[in-house]
């Protein structure tokens, strides 16, 4: 999985690179808090019989809940400061990113993809073949 999709925390560090760490840090709050309060709204007003909101409600916070792994990493990555070292490598490939930046607008995907790619790096750190 961790080689068809980009790796989200480069991702994350290329936005900050690209946009800037503000910019990133206010998108990423705003992609979390937003689409959760909506959704937790839809969500409670399917719950009088409207299927529709229900199903849009979820939708909206389960793509908060993917934000909210890339707020995560932008909160990490602008404490260490590390931006620039963990996307230099990937300068080359942005349009890569650009293209597969389509996986925010499936829920959960994100979620998914970013916690195999952490537990790869974990695993890959703790066994000492941690690649650079």
């Amino acid at each position: 999985m961790g080689s068809r999709f980009v790796n989200i925390r480069k991702l994350v560090a290329l936005d900050i690179l690209l946009h800037g760490r503000p910019f990133i840090l206010v998108e990423f709050s705003l992609g979390t808090a937003l689409p959760l309060a909506l959704g937790v709204q839809q969500i409670l007003d399917g719950l009088s019989g409207f299927f529709l909101s229900l199903v849009v409600g979820f939708y909206l916070a389960l793509t908060g809940v993917d934000y909210l792994l890339l707020l995560v990493y932008a909160v990490i990555i602008s404490r260490k400061d590390s931006a620039e070292d963990e996307a230099e490598s990937e300068l080359q490939n942005k349009s890569k990113y650009n293209r597969q930046q389509f996986i925010l607008l499936v829920p959960l995907l994100v979620l998914f993809i970013g916690l195999k790619q952490e537990f790869d790096r974990q695993r890959e750190t703790n066994s000492g073949t941690r690649k650079v």
